[in-house]
């Protein structure tokens, strides 16, 4: 209403302005000002023929508005939804990160078998809050220089068990064992025995999923020191009382995502 009025007012006092016609001033009388009702009328009868008059410019000026405000909310939509996106992958995979299964390597016992090989045995315990499904060991022993060398030990491609589900909290025991063809040479036997120039190795991996549908790998590789229990078992020497041996990791268990 106020617009209005302001409008009227001004209309009213623009109307009473004197003109100038062929040079000549006509003194006209004063006209007094419209008055509020007045004003407001005239002031709405302004604006509706600028409305009429200028109707297609209006509605050019309102389209634009409308598109430009189209475009904008569509933008904003499209980051909202992507910030939206983002924040619900996190929290999905760190649900999965705190809830998956995670597989941890530990060499267990070393000793000699009935044929009089050497093996020893590896501890597999599932750390995590879920099953570790489709577990398999790959393992093996053998001698390799030490301090280890780029490519030793290698990574065994044969697995030697089926798959098999690790409980939470569960574990489970795997063999390290020569290949079949593989004999210790007496050269070889003396090194190990001291122990500094090269070693008997207990490497491989484990694969596993998680209940998320993720692989992942965890590598070992443990060194057992030198001395005469690692050379009495290399040569077939049972000891009733079984051996402590002293195992050294080589490679950290960290996973392969």
């Amino acid at each position: 209403m106020g617009l209005l009025a302001w409008i009227g007012f001004s209309a009213g006092n623009n109307a009473n302005e004197p003109t100038n016609n062929n040079h000549q001033d006509t003194n006209t009388s004063e006209k007094d000002s419209p008055s509020l009702g007045s004003a407001i009328k005239i002031g709405f009868v302004v604006v509706c023929t600028s409305i009429r008059d200028f109707r297609e410019e209006i509605v050019a000026v309102g389209t634009l508005f409308i598109a430009a405000f189209t475009i904008i909310l569509g933008i904003s939509t499209v980051f909202l939804y992507r910030a939206t996106s983002d924040l619900v992958t996190d929290s999905k995979k760190s649900s999965q990160i705190q809830l998956r299964a995670y597989i941890v390597v530990h060499p267990k016992t070393f000793g000699v078998e009935e044929n009089g090989r050497p093996i020893i045995q590896i501890t597999v315990t599932n750390f995590g809050r879920t099953p570790a499904l489709k577990v398999q060991s790959f393992a093996r022993l053998d001698i390799f220089p030490y301090p280890p060398t780029v490519g030793n030990p290698p990574n065994p491609n044969e697995a030697i068990q089926e798959p098999i589900s690790i409980q939470p909290k569960d574990t489970l025991d795997f063999p390290a064992r020569l290949l079949k063809d593989r004999v210790f040479g007496l050269d070889e036997i003396n090194k190990v025995s001291d122990g500094s120039v090269a070693r008997l190795y207990a490497f491989g991996r484990i694969e596993y999923f998680d209940i998320f549908g993720d692989r992942h790998e965890t590598p070992f590789a443990t060194t057992i020191s030198g001395g005469p229990a690692v050379r009495n078992i290399l040569t077939g020497v049972k000891n009733p009382e079984g051996w402590r041996a002293r195992f050294e990791t080589v490679r950290t268990e960290t996973e392969i995502f």
